[in-house]
């Protein structure tokens, strides 16, 4: 792949990771022609809609490339600075609900916003996928991820309501009769488990709670580019997408009838689990803070995960994926970090150290002091009429996040601590 490829997968890349709705380019196989959803479609699809060469001042990006580390071995950082301008002026995020007299959507549509620092740290995480398949567009494959994704909840409804009307029998048969049924529909689901399996490629990994499913979507997208990281592989759009949900179905038994959450015995999982036994441990002091804050122990495992950069989302604790800097910034301010490390912790939070104290995790590199101290500094501010804010206030998509915190984590808005010139939000969501 050229440098071209690259940047423009890239680009496509962050438009995902900002729910960029407008374009049906971004929801590539909801086509219902399946003929038209081969990879090489999608590449002219993604040229056509995606010109690189409008955000560039002197790079020559027809080179081919192997080796990249930062996003500076692409262009230059005036360069990023064109990208970061073109795609606030040019893509936005949220669904429209109104169009204006010249026919442009507008309300709940907002620009997106990227900060540059945004945009380095994003081009590390898309390099890490990059490693596993450098030689496709792994947006293709983001995008089917995407796409089945959205077909979960419709593709396990007869399976799901299956196993809760047996669930709700429990008590009304025998034990020894009950136990027998319960092998039967183990053994039913696990028959149709290897029969899937048989044929596809892989299956979605992730869990249940009782709010419903949980994707492991980094260790599931990782599985497809493994799958797919030659020049010639191909993914079978023949396949009924249900057969990919199977395993999703198996796991729903697990959690409804056996009740266990999704597990596994891979050494890392084991080391992970005991790392974040350890930091409640080590954090007993915070935990009983947000207990007094009315957050229940479920919700207590998000929010340190949350303060933990989502470290730990792989062992079925709820997440928001995707969150930008100035996002996680809001995350800390919204779940009462900045306010325990002031009143339990004896900190000022007047220079910019204080800020590497936020972060649970020993990664330093993810807190940007200098921009914590910034948005900290001006997280009171009043807000204006309009939504262009100064590029330190960090707010700027709080409403967005709120939805995703009802929605994704199933957390009460009213108990979080939202800044007063947003609490009017709360019950318009």
């Amino acid at each position: 792949m050229n440098k071209k490829d690259i940047l423009t997968d890239f680009c496509i890349h962050l438009l995902l990771l900002g729910d960029e709705f407008r374009d049906s380019e971004l929801h590539f196989f909801d086509k219902k022609d399946k003929s038209v959803l081969t990879y090489q479609n999608y590449v002219s699809t993604i040229n056509k809609f995606l010109n690189v060469e409008d955000f560039l001042w002197d790079t020559d990006i027809s080179k081919p490339i192997s080796k990249i580390k930062t996003l500076n071995d692409l262009i230059s950082n005036k360069e990023i600075e064109f990208l970061q301008d073109y795609i606030k002026k040019t893509f936005y995020f949220g669904y429209p609900t109104e169009v204006n007299e010249d026919g442009f959507a507008w309300g709940e549509t907002f620009r997106l916003d990227f900060s540059v620092q945004d945009i380095e740290s994003f081009f590390f995480d898309y390099l890490d996928l990059k490693k596993i398949n450098p030689h496709r567009y792994i947006t293709y494959y983001q995008q089917f991820l995407n796409y089945l994704d959205g077909q979960i909840n419709n593709a396990i409804s007869t399976t799901k309501f299956k196993i809760d009307n047996f669930h709700k029998n429990r008590n009304s048969i025998d034990n020894g009769l009950y136990s027998e049924l319960k092998d039967n529909l183990e053994s039913e689901l696990k028959n149709m488990l290897l029969k899937s399996t048989q044929n596809t490629e892989f299956q979605l990994q992730g869990g249940f709670d009782e709010f419903g499913f949980i994707i492991n979507y980094q260790n599931t997208l990782k599985s497809i580019l493994k799958l797919h990281n030659t020049q010639y592989s191909k993914l079978n759009l023949e396949i009924d997408p249900k057969q990919y949900f199977v395993l999703i179905e198996y796991e729903y038994y697990r959690f409804k009838i056996e009740g266990q959450k999704t597990t596994t015995n891979a050494d890392k999982q084991k080391v992970l689990k005991e790392e974040f036994e350890l930091l409640k441990e080590n954090n007993s002091q915070l935990i009983e803070f947000l207990k007094a804050k009315k957050f229940d122990n479920r919700e207590v495992e998000i929010i340190i995960n949350s303060f933990s950069f989502n470290k730990f989302s792989s062992l079925g604790i709820r997440s928001i994926r995707n969150l930008s800097k100035i996002n996680f910034f809001s995350l800390f301010y919204l779940f009462y970090r900045f306010d325990f490390l002031k009143q339990e912790l004896g900190l000022v939070l007047d220079v910019q150290n204080d800020f590497l104290e936020a972060s649970l995790v020993e990664q330093p590199n993810l807190i940007d002091k200098n921009m914590y101290f910034k948005y900290y500094k001006h997280s009171e501010d009043v807000v204006p009429e309009y939504n262009e804010y100064h590029k330190d206030y960090p707010f700027k998509q709080i409403k967005r996040l709120l939805n995703k915190i009802k929605e994704d984590l199933h957390i009460d808005l009213k108990k979080l601590n939202i800044p007063p010139n947003f609490k009017f939000f709360v019950k318009d969501i």
